[in-house]
């Protein structure tokens, strides 16, 4: 989904940037991808120059990002991880528990190959727009930003979830025109071909 959003009710805060390096089960310091470079692998080639990916830390909010003066979009997507769970269960019989049958790894990258189809939708659709691909890093904060704007209300909780195959994740980013695309170029930000 591609949805206009009013970026005047959008909160973002410097402290949310260090949410990533919060500890949780099995990462006593948080993510292992803060602070490492992140590809843009699986964005197309054409588009690329036109993608940020980073993660934490970085010294720029998303107004400095994207021009908040000017349209910005929300762009997600829900991805079935309980009914792929729930193949995965089926059909592996290896794989016994919860844990196993919603590992990241089996279904992460289909969940971002639908964000990033979704995201160069977007790209194509909107010259001279960009898309950040984790505004979380310029201190977007997506519980309120989600709920507010787009109805859609996330859950944070235990992982594995309960099982069932009526489970989804969502994958988002914001899209919009950049607020100075020659300086975010300088940065390293934007321009990447890699």
């Amino acid at each position: 989904m591609i949805v206009r959003i009013d970026p005047s009710r959008m909160i973002y805060r410097r402290h949310v940037q260090d949410f990533c390096k919060n500890s949780y089960p099995k990462h006593p310091r948080g993510c292992p991808n803060v602070g490492h470079f992140r590809p843009l692998t699986g964005i197309a080639t054409d588009l690329k120059t036109r993608v940020i990916r980073e993660c934490p830390p970085t010294e720029l909010l998303i107004d400095q990002i994207l021009d908040l003066a000017r349209s910005v979009y929300l762009i997600y997507t829900e991805y079935p991880v309980g009914k792929d769970a729930e193949e995965r269960r089926q059909t592996h019989p290896n794989l016994r528990f919860p844990a196993e049958w919603y590992n990241v790894r089996y279904w992460q990258t289909r969940a971002r190959a639908l964000l990033y189809a979704e995201a160069e939708k977007f790209l194509r659709e909107n010259e001279g727009t960009i898309v950040d691909l984790c505004p979380e890093t310029h201190g977007v904060l997506f519980f309120p930003l989600m709920r507010e704007q787009v109805g859609v209300k996330l859950q944070w909780g235990t992982w594995p979830p309960a099982h069932d195959v009526s489970n989804v994740v969502y994958q988002a980013c914001l899209g919009g025109y950049p607020e100075d695309y020659q300086k975010l170029v300088k940065l390293g930000k934007l321009g990447r071909t890699k």
